[in-house]
């Protein structure tokens, strides 16, 4: 996303990622970097603003979130947990204001939890990247179990441009 920002085709980023993972996109230590520590260009990076959503922490992240969704000021970096966004209305809202806010590039990591395309988070997933300009997925093993596992991602990369070539996941599969 940092080539699609300097383009000036994005403002803002969100990523997307379970649990166990989100964190490393965020970590700051020399001698393990986070992924965005790694990966920020230099000149993002230094203008960069990130904020981690962390579910029931309430009033204490007004202001942040305020700043969130204000135009300008560099590249807006918003990272969450992807499980958070079927649990906690809050966090949806949050995404959805901030992809509303901004030209939003969305990653989802391990793209795998958005495999079942009947499942609610796999529908707020989909919901979520038809508001956002640019839509990128990341897995080691896109697939688990068949090639079904795969609608639902592409669904994510190009909600509704039936990607695949298929009208319906019931086609597909």
């Amino acid at each position: 996303f940092c080539l699609a920002y300097t383009a000036g085709h994005i403002d803002a980023a969100l990523v997307l990622a379970p649990k166990p993972v989100y964190t490393n996109w965020t970590r700051r230590d020399d001698e393990n970097p986070g992924e965005l520590q790694k990966w920020l260009w230099e000149g993002v990076a230094s203008g960069a603003r990130i904020h981690v959503y962390r579910a029931g922490r309430g009033t204490r992240d007004d202001a942040e979130r305020d700043w969130l969704m204000a135009p300008g000021g560099g590249l807006r970096i918003l990272v969450m947990n992807v499980d958070a966004l079927a649990t906690t209305r809050d966090a949806y809202d949050l995404a959805v204001r901030f992809c509303r806010a901004h030209r939003t590039h969305m990653t989802l990591d391990e793209s795998t939890v958005a495999k079942n395309p009947t499942a609610q988070r796999t529908k707020l997933l989909i919901k979520l990247a038809r508001l956002a300009v640019r839509r990128r997925i990341l897995s080691g093993q896109p697939v688990t179990r068949s090639q079904s596992d795969l609608w639902s991602q592409f669904e994510l990369i190009a909600p509704g441009d039936s990607p695949l070539g298929y009208s319906s996941f019931h086609v597909f599969r």
